[in-house]
């Protein structure tokens, strides 16, 4: 302590005129100074020498207190209190009413968190220094102007008066006497508090310490807790102990003004002082001082990379340079009128018609030598000169968005169809299922089935056939029958999933083939029963063990193998697809290309081979004859056209379009053994078909699912394949008595309403005393128009994944995918209202990448059926029921459920929801209202303060609908709705707890 002098002075030299510094503090987590002065500029010195490191304005006037965090800085001037980053970006800023002559602030018992600020007012401010807002208003007797923190919140008035409170409830604990005038600063140490000497602990004053030149600046040693440094406005400061009042060491900082800021580092090494001539004046007592003991990395700004050096040759294009930022049009963007088609020079003429020539004044004529046919011209182009004149909306090509933008209804300005279309922004899956839609008896099979296995395709497809039903010409999402698809282990084997990286040698039509025939595989095994029903009425008694895909698409066949050695072996096979074979042998054992369409099927429906084969008779592998004898012709005939890159589409686009070569009604009937087949109905084709697509003519029976768009289109178009862009893929026939034929009435048309009063959970651990949810009981059923509030929570599965452009705009490649985790759904009306019947934890088996625990309240482990304590379902048990809730007619009742719907994967019409963020808002607004909004000013409460909760958002919800149909019935909503934006704006959308707005309603 006897060594301590002055290690070097700094100016800030960008000041041009001298502003006096009046608060200065040390960075205790890194090697920064700050100095706040009075013009309201905060400035921060990096190093030893003291280098400006940022250089900001934070305030209109003097800079009174400086706070330093582990985020950031906050100042505190007479009308305000910022927090900035170190970089001197603002984090927020607190400037109202109740920011009037502020003095001083400090931290409260939650550091970095909460802080306490006054001044001569009639409120201490509590702040949360993360959202900037006052959280608590605590009355205050005295004009405080000093603020330290110990164990207790010393506050030093300006009556002399030191106010000790308890930093947890701030009420005053102890009222101490110290001067008859105003108190210039304090400080405290462990129990003692320094004013001029007093000692909590013992609640008495020790031996005053005497200082003439007259005491402003007090601070504790950190490491040596009796020791003090007391400091005057001349530049005076002596250190001493104050235990031991005599031994006092004497200094002076050499300054030709006043000292108004002064601190001490966390090490004990190092003073600063701030005087009134903008100069900061660095003291320490040994070399190599620090501010803190271990210091964090301060950031430094990046260093600039050189512009590379480019080097064009004649033969470079000027794109390699790049296109500077600009914001006037350019000199080579011309105008309209300016620019002219100077045309392609002339082609050369044949050296043969040159030689020919005769020429008849200025006109030549030749012979035609053969390569040329008579009376033929160019035609001149269609294309209308769009120089300067933009497409109109209907004609440009659009790019699907993948954020925000995209979660809306799509709206191309074609006609109105009353079918619905799947979305097809789904990562990895190419499946188009509108063909199985069109049939409908898939969906009448499922709709009702109770199956126990969790990823059931058969009802996943029923759900999504059901919401198709209900889209009436809105697009849908299969996500849910997608992410039950990709769990198949059968699939991912048979790799039925698009390229990570697509392009146009992807081969989609294989694709699609191959899975049209898994999926019919697939469903006929997960729909096969002990018990299935008899779907069509011709079926003989001992065939009523088919499925109900058998009894649909099943063609029965008997497969034959003969061998050489006149051994023959038959067995019963059913085939659900034909792939047509291109190729035909005649009796010279020739392949000859077939004529029509009808040869083609019926030699892929009686296919005879010639492979290799085991013979249990000879014992080796031999060549054998292989047939398949159909034996019963199926209702509906599924049909793969088995074009891959080797096989030529001549067939198909080598007759006149008024002559197609495929056939719209064939017939086709078993004669012993033989197939017939000579004219039935093709109900789809599925076509590879890009965007510029043909204009449809008249309406017909005939629709067009391309993407999200449904288009009805002629019957000459579906026929016609001249177009290089247009691949028949997949083809169905269906018999034309196929309505007669099948007896809807044996398949289940509902789903069983008693899943709404069963208690049901996979959890392990589930304990019996968290159960939330009170079912309901069969009296309590739902009625159509029924009330019931709803809330869902999610988690992120995947994170989204964006791409920065040239110019510099932000585009979602793919958005982020999220899964369902939670819902709450609550009685909307009747004696228990409010109560929840349905409160399902979602089972998982993907991995989470984000619980999103401030926004769902999910935990780590709530989705784990062997770790959750919480009711878990697996998902299609959650969807049944609120299916089967929208299906008895109930009218949804929340805040947000646009959303809430769409990441479920279901389908709600309009008339059955109520969504309060649509009920609150104002088209004259730009803002929809949070629902923590409304609940503090409408209701009173304070909800999701530290997370969310489902069933306390539904309730709300439920709530605030009950205001607004009460707002409704007194005819005072519309001014309540503005009153609600008035008082948003003024509160910036940020709810105070505790502090709720005065409200005259």
């Amino acid at each position: 302590m006897d060594s301590w002098y002055e290690v070097l002075t700094a100016c800030d030299p960008s000041l041009n005129v001298v502003q006096s510094i009046t608060a200065i503090a040390f960075d205790p987590y890194q090697e920064l100074l700050w100095t706040g002065n009075d013009k309201g500029r905060v400035i921060s010195h990096f190093g030893d020498g003291l280098q400006r490191y940022t250089s900001f304005r934070s305030h209109l006037s003097q800079v009174r207190q400086l706070l330093v965090s582990d985020k950031g800085v906050i100042s505190l001037s007479p009308d305000s209190i910022r927090m900035t980053n170190r970089r001197g970006l603002v984090r927020w800023t607190m400037s109202n009413e109740d920011t009037s002559n502020l003095h001083c602030m400090a931290y409260t018992t939650i550091p970095n968190s909460e802080i306490l600020a006054a001044g001569k007012q009639n409120n201490m401010l509590v702040i949360n220094v993360a959202r900037g807002s006052v959280v608590k208003k605590v009355e205050s007797m005295n004009e405080i102007v000093v603020m330290r923190k110990s164990r207790l919140v010393c506050c030093g008035a300006t009556s002399g008066e030191v106010i000790l409170r308890d930093p947890n409830t701030f009420r005053v604990e102890h009222r101490i006497r110290a001067h008859t005038g105003t108190i210039s600063d304090i400080d405290t140490s462990g129990n003692l508090l320094l004013t001029c000497g007093f000692s909590v602990r013992t609640m008495r004053p020790l031996a005053p310490i005497p200082f003439y030149s007259g005491p402003c600046f007090i601070r504790m040693h950190p490491k040596l807790s009796t020791t003090v440094f007391v400091v005057s406005r001349s530049g005076q400061f002596h250190v001493c102990d104050v235990g031991n009042v005599s031994d006092i060491h004497f200094y002076q900082a050499n300054t030709a003004s006043y000292i108004n800021a002064f601190d001490l580092s966390t090490s004990g090494e190092t003073l600063a002082f701030g005087d009134s001539a903008s100069i900061v004046h660095l003291w320490s007592d040994r070399k190599g001082s620090k501010i803190n003991a271990y210091s964090g990395n301060v950031e430094l700004p990046a260093v600039p990379s050189p512009a590379p050096n480019v080097f064009i040759g004649e033969d470079d294009p000027l794109s390699l340079i790049g296109m500077p930022y600009y914001r006037e049009p350019l000199l080579s963007v011309w105008p309209s009128n300016m620019m002219f088609e100077v045309g392609n020079p002339p082609p050369k003429i044949d050296p043969d018609i040159m030689n020919n020539m005769k020429m008849i004044d200025f006109v030549g004529y030749a012979p035609n030598i053969g390569n040329k046919k008579r009376n033929q011209a160019v035609r001149w182009s269609k294309k209308k000169n769009k120089a300067g004149t933009p497409k109109f909306r209907s004609e440009k090509e659009r790019e699907l968005q993948s954020g925000k933008e995209s979660k809306e209804p799509i709206n191309l300005f074609e006609e109105e169809a009353e079918l619905g279309a799947i979305g097809t922004r789904m990562p990895k899956y190419y499946k188009r299922v509108e063909i199985k839609y069109t049939l409908c008896l898939i969906t009448k099979s499922h709709i009702g089935s109770s199956c126990s296995k969790e990823n059931c395709l058969c009802c996943e497809l029923g759900f999504l056939f059901r919401m198709l039903e209900d889209a009436v010409g809105r697009n849908c999402q299969a996500s849910n029958f997608l992410k039950a698809f990709s769990t198949i282990p059968q699939a991912v084997a048979l790799d039925l999933f698009e390229p990570d990286k697509p392009d146009e040698k992807s081969p989609y039509s294989m694709l699609i083939q191959s899975f049209n025939r898994f999926i019919l595989e697939q469903l006929h095994q997960e729909c096969n029963s002990d018990n299935n029903p008899r779907l069509l009425k011709s079926l003989p008694l001992e065939k009523t063990s088919l499925s109900v895909i058998q009894q649909l698409f099943g063609m029965q066949m008997i497969s034959v193998n003969k061998c050489q050695c006149e051994a023959e072996t038959e067995r019963n096979i059913t085939s659900f697809v034909v792939d047509l074979n291109y190729s035909i042998k005649n009796s010279k054992d020739k392949h000859t290309a077939p004529k029509s369409f009808i040869d083609i099927l019926r030699s892929s429906i009686r296919r005879e081979t010639q492979p290799k084969a085991w013979c249990n008779n000879c014992q080796q592998y031999t060549p054998i004859i292989a047939k398949k004898i159909p034996k019963s012709l199926p209702p509906v005939l599924t049909i793969n056209c088995g074009l891959g890159t080797s096989v030529p589409l001549d067939y198909w686009r080598s007759l006149e379009k008024s002559k197609p070569w495929l056939q719209k009604r064939i017939s086709m009937r078993l004669e012993q053994d033989d197939l017939i087949i000579k004219e039935l109905a093709p109900d789809a084709v599925v076509d590879t078909i890009p965007d510029n697509e043909l204009e449809s003519g008249s309406k017909g029976p005939w629709y067009l699912f391309n993407d999200f768009l449904v288009r009805n289109v002629t019957e000459q178009e579906v026929f016609n394949f001249q177009g290089l862009w247009k691949t028949p893929v997949v083809l169905y026939y269906s018999r034309i008595d196929i309505t007669d034929l099948i007896d809807i009435s044996a398949l289940p048309s509902e789903i069983d309403k008693s899943i709404l009063f069963k208690d049901i959970s996979i959890s392990k651990h589930r304990l019996t005393n968290n159960k939330t949810a009170h079912l309901l009981t069969p009296e309590e059923l739902p009625q159509p128009g029924t009330l019931v509030a709803i809330d869902a929570e999610f988690v992120v599965l995947n994170q989204e994944e964006t791409e920065i452009r040239s110019d510099g705009t932000k585009s979602v490649i793919r958005p982020s995918r999220l899964s369902l985790a939670r819902v709450s759904v609550l009685r909307g009306e009747g004696p228990k209202e409010s109560i929840p019947f349905i409160d399902d934890y979602i089972a998982t088996s993907e991995p989470v990448v984000d619980y999103l625990t401030e926004f769902s309240g999910i935990e780590a482990g709530d989705l784990d059926i062997s770790a959750s304590k919480h009711t878990v379902v697996p998902l299609k048990v959650a969807y049944k029921k609120l299916r089967l809730l929208l299906d008895l007619g109930c009218v949804f009742v929340g805040h947000g459920l646009k959303k809430d719907f769409r990441i479920i994967n279901i389908l709600v019409p309009s008339e059955q929801v109520i969504d309060t963020v649509d009920l609150f808002y104002s088209k004259n607004r730009a803002r929809k209202i949070s629902l923590r909004f409304l609940a503090w000013y409408l209701l009173r409460q304070d909800i999701q303060t530290e997370t969310h909760d489902s069933i306390e958002d539904a309730r709300t919800a439920l709530a605030i609908y009950k205001k607004y149909l009460q707002f409704k019935s007194e005819g005072i909503f519309e001014e309540v709705l503005e009153d609600i934006y008035n008082e948003g704006k003024k509160y910036n959308w940020k709810p105070i707890p505790g502090a709720f707005p005065a409200i005259r309603y």
